[in-house]
């Protein structure tokens, strides 16, 4: 089990596929998983069936008055539309649930790329608040020619040039499930994977897969397979060109990896959308390849919507069956996703890595959904402000390079981020529990994500380094107490470390430190912002910007928690110790113990579930 993950439940792909599904539907008097409303969207019904079962099934879809399209026997469901009649689809739905063969129906739901944000709104604070440091020019030795790498402000907030001194080539293979990739790209060609069992423009389906010439990925739409992966839109392209446009090539800029393999599964149309249906057989034409020996590691996800559908998650599992992880967007509502779901990124599986967005300030972009126990960490996405150069640059269709902003953006950063690591020496042999770990005890904890993700952190490859992060060079880089102020109690506190419980040498400090004159008590954790946010925390904090200007160093002001009608100025009385530091393995064990608890909770709240 990962130390540091979202709260979810662990259903192994075996049970999920087995006739043990019945595990999942126990709790649920209904099988019939939607709503009226729904079934209207799209007319389309999916019907799980029982491994072994299937004529049954199709027998009850047609006395309900279903139409079969299809038996995709890989997801072992039918894929059907209602025939002739009046009878509402969902009336149609609960009379095939009655059949015993029959464990599941639900809509084909529609999903989509998250859905437009808008105008450029303006934002007067932007042009006052400086960017992160991370985003200064890079003087690493590792630099590439590519001509518009200064223009990659979320390469330089992740570190990447840090870890392109060890490396900067993967031999994995990501999918991009998306809308396609420009495979022709003048940046990206050269890092498109190519089928070892297909022979191009031929049209024999060489490799035996239902698909012929699928040479770079493929294409579905409606349930039919295609072997020309184009992208029609853009969105695709521009994912993966963050993942791996190819660096060092004096062309264009540089991506997480500046080589790799991209192999792309489209099923989003021209306009953006597409079904659960096809986006299932793109993760699972994925599995298929990594079961015939191609080393694909990891599927970027930047699309979301629809409802909960028992069919996608039981896709992923068997991806997650084979040592691939599923990085999705967190969406762009500006939603809590602990409260409402988003899909897939919510789905209680350990493979999924849930992926917010920041913007060139290290601040959560406004636009950016969240959850401190569905939510796994940020990257860079963009502002959707003013100004282009604030937004990720990459590649679009045709040669060409565009801003996009998004979590749809941020998304393909980490799944670079991943197929990187893997290439490393050091950790080219982790499962692919193990790599998530990796990523997530790595990431850099930054102020505005305390309490809204579940490491309060951003990507950071700092650790792919040789010899990881240098040492700071002054006490500014730590989180300390002056000794000499009897009431002084304001401390700097860098963005590597973040709110944290104290600790020097594995001591906690809580006990030292008092609050005008009452100690703080050893398990008065001093952990995230805001009480609301962290509801085990005796004292409420409120960070502010540091008056001097130092960003992105803040100073922290604490209070009484039932103490919320006087005014802020009281502050932490460190005359009785002094702290000199916050270690990160202090952080973690901390999130850790947390992170039971609320594995716990989500584990009797997921079971309720319907």
């Amino acid at each position: 089990m990962l130390s540091m993950v979202r709260a979810c439940v662990f259903v192994p792909a075996a049970v999920l596929m087995s006739a043990g599904s019945h595990a999942i539907h126990a709790a649920q008097d209904d099988k019939v998983q939607s709503s009226a409303v729904a079934f209207a969207t799209n007319p389309e019904v999916l019907i799980r069936y029982e491994a072994g079962r299937s004529a049954e099934a199709r027998r009850a879809a047609e006395e309900a008055g279903f139409e079969i399209l299809e038996d995709y026997e890989p997801g072992l469901y039918l894929r059907t539309r209602p025939g002739p009649g009046t009878r509402s689809v969902a009336a149609r739905a609960v009379a095939a649930s009655s059949a015993e063969a029959v464990l599941r129906i639900e809509p084909n739901y529609i999903v989509s790329i998250p859905e437009p944000i808008g105008p450029r709104r303006p934002n007067p604070a932007a042009a006052a608040s400086p960017r992160s440091p991370a985003a200064a020019p890079s003087t690493s030795a590792a630099t590439p020619d590519d001509p518009r790498l200064a223009e990659l402000w979320g390469m330089e907030n992740i570190r990447a040039a840090i870890a392109w001194e060890t490396g900067h080539e993967s031999p994995v293979v990501v999918g991009v499930i998306d809308t396609g990739v420009d495979y022709t790209h003048e940046d990206l060609r050269d890092n498109i994977w190519v089928n070892p069992n297909e022979t191009p423009g031929d049209g024999v389906d060489d490799d035996m897969n239902g698909i012929a010439d699928d040479v770079h990925g493929a294409r579905f739409d409606g349930g039919v397979g295609t072997g020309d992966p184009m992208d029609d839109n853009a969105h695709g392209t521009h994912c993966a060109g963050t993942i791996g446009a190819v660096g060092d090539n004096a062309v264009g800029v540089a991506g997480v990896n500046w080589k790799v393999r991209i192999m792309a599964l489209k099923f989003l149309r021209a306009n953006g959308s597409g079904t659960t249906d096809d986006a299932i057989r793109c993760i699972d034409y994925a599995v298929a390849q990594k079961r015939n020996g191609v080393d694909l590691r990891v599927l970027s996800n930047s699309w979301g919507g629809g409802g909960r559908s028992t069919l996608l998650e039981e896709a992923i599992a068997r991806a997650e069956a084979e040592e691939i992880l599923f990085v999705a967007a967190a969406g762009n509502s500006s939603q809590d996703n602990d409260r409402t779901d988003n899909y897939p990124s919510n789905y209680p599986l350990e493979s999924i890595i849930a992926v917010a967005s920041i913007n060139v300030r290290e601040e959560m972009s406004w636009f950016s959904s969240f959850g401190f126990e569905t939510v796994d960490l940020a990257a860079p996405g963009g502002t959707l402000e003013s100004e282009d150069a604030d937004d990720i640059l990459s590649t679009v269709p045709g040669n060409a390079y565009d801003f996009f902003a998004g979590t749809s953006m941020a998304t393909p950063h980490v799944a670079g981020a991943v197929a990187l690591a893997w290439a490393h020496p050091d950790h080219s042999g982790k499962s692919a529990a193990e790599m998530k770990e990796l990523i997530l005890d790595n990431a850099r904890s930054i102020p505005s994500l305390s309490g809204r993700c579940v490491t309060g952190a951003t990507l950071d490859l700092t650790f792919l380094g040789d010899g990881g992060p240098p040492p700071p060079e002054t006490p500014d880089d730590l989180a300390y107490f002056g000794r000499e102020a009897e009431q002084a109690g304001a401390f700097g506190l860098n963005s590597s470390t973040g709110s944290a419980i104290y600790m020097l040498g594995g001591t906690v400090y809580q006990s030292n430190l008092t609050f005008l004159g009452e100690e703080v008590t050893p398990d008065g954790h001093l952990g995230w912002v805001y009480r609301e946010d962290y509801p085990f925390a005796p004292f409420d904090f409120l960070f502010t910007k540091d008056p001097i200007g130092l960003a992105p160093y803040h100073r922290v002001y604490a209070r009484p928690a039932e103490e919320i009608g006087v005014p802020f100025g009281w502050m932490l009385d460190a005359s009785r110790g002094e702290v000199l530091g916050v270690t990160d393995a202090g952080i973690r064990s901390e999130r850790r113990r947390q992170l039971e608890e609320i594995r716990a909770r989500s584990a009797e709240r997921d079971a309720d579930r319907p």
